[in-house]
């Protein structure tokens, strides 16, 4: 007897088909009585059993409607079911894909997935930067859409309504996605350059990523300093405080002295090279000497500030750091792309 779904030649006496389990009939005919599932879709049908019987009626949308005359009490049964399916339907959807997953619905929608994996990933590799955020923009766009396109859609009857939810969709889901990567990498940060430094391949305007706490400052590297007060405007008598968190380049290390004549940085007489450790430029055309006490780092930090630059003395205080005000260090060149790489050094 030959199975009519896979072909398979089989003994008058079989009733299943011995390749693919198919039941047999006498007149060598095949019956669907369901068709025999896969295995791997049988854990997905058993979640998609277990999320119904979760939901209830609720997964499934109202779709009836009722007259003017309708009891003002059934009216608003009617719209809290209604929300309350819709709040289903938008739960279940934050994993994208998954409604249609549960309904055997994916062949409707595998375009749009495969779009969304798309600027999901392009979204990653580029994140922090303006491609970055255009590729999760259109992700979350094709996210919304997949939840509302299902069922939700049809029960919005104005363009108001629609415009509406799909706005508050969207925004819903912005949030989500930005909570993702401080869940994903609490200690990792992301910060745009205003320093060059030739040797390290670090120009101004590249994004660089910050771990955070930092390791124990060395000669070169780039870390990140808190703002803290530095000082009194003789003027007004007012405490100075840097203007947020600054990234500079750690050149002096506790009990060193460091001098800073001709734009060249000198630490304990010894002139270090301009392509590894350069001026900033608000210390250009300076003469500086400061001794680094315990716990003390000298850093290179190039913050704008009028006051801080028409005062020399003050200037070398912004750059004395103490070590409790470092809270973290770069590691990576993260954008271009073409000179992603992680930073060393010698």
């Amino acid at each position: 007897m030959q199975c009519r779904r896979c072909g398979f030649e089989n003994t008058p006496d079989q009733r299943r088909c011995f390749r693919c389990g198919t039941i047999l009939v006498a007149d060598a005919t095949v019956a669907i009585l369901p068709p025999r599932m896969a295995r791997w879709k049988r854990p997905l049908r058993r979640l998609s059993r277990a999320i119904r019987l979760l939901l209830g009626d609720r997964f499934d949308l109202y779709k009836g409607s009722e007259g003017p005359a309708a009891p003002r009490t059934r009216r608003r049964t009617i719209r809290l079911d209604r929300y309350s399916s819709w709040l289903a339907e938008m739960a279940i959807g934050l994993i994208p894909g998954l409604p249609y997953l549960i309904n055997g619905q994916v062949r409707q929608v595998w375009p749009l997935l495969l779009a969304w994996l798309a600027f999901v990933g392009i979204g990653a590799l580029c994140y922090a930067t303006a491609v970055g955020f255009v590729a999760l923009g259109l992700a979350i766009a094709i996210h919304a859409w997949l939840i509302i396109r299902r069922r939700i859609w049809a029960t919005l009857k104005t363009v108001p309504e629609r415009l509406v939810t799909t706005i508050l969709l969207a925004v819903l889901l912005f949030i989500l996605y930005l909570l993702v990567r401080p869940l994903v990498a609490p200690d990792i940060s992301f910060v745009r350059t205003r320093i060059s430094i030739p040797a390290m391949q670090i120009f101004e305007g590249d994004v660089l990523v910050v771990r955070s706490p930092a390791r124990i400052p060395v000669r070169g590297m780039l870390v990140v300093v808190r703002q803290a007060a530095v000082g009194f405007d003789q003027t007004t008598g007012q405490t100075i405080r840097l203007p947020g968190t600054g990234l500079g380049q750690v050149i002096g290390l506790p009990g060193e002295l460091v001098e800073l004549h001709s734009d060249r940085f000198r630490v304990n007489g010894v002139e270090l090279d301009t392509s590894k450790y350069p001026v900033p430029q608000r210390l250009k055309g300076l003469h500086l000497s400061t001794r680094l006490g315990h716990g003390q780092y000298f850093i290179a930090l190039n913050y704008h500030s009028d006051i801080i630059a028409d005062n020399p003395s003050l200037t070398a205080n912004t750059c004395t750091v103490e070590g409790g005000r470092i809270t973290g260090n770069v590691f990576m060149r993260w954008w271009p792309l073409w000179r992603r790489g992680r930073i060393g050094l010698d």
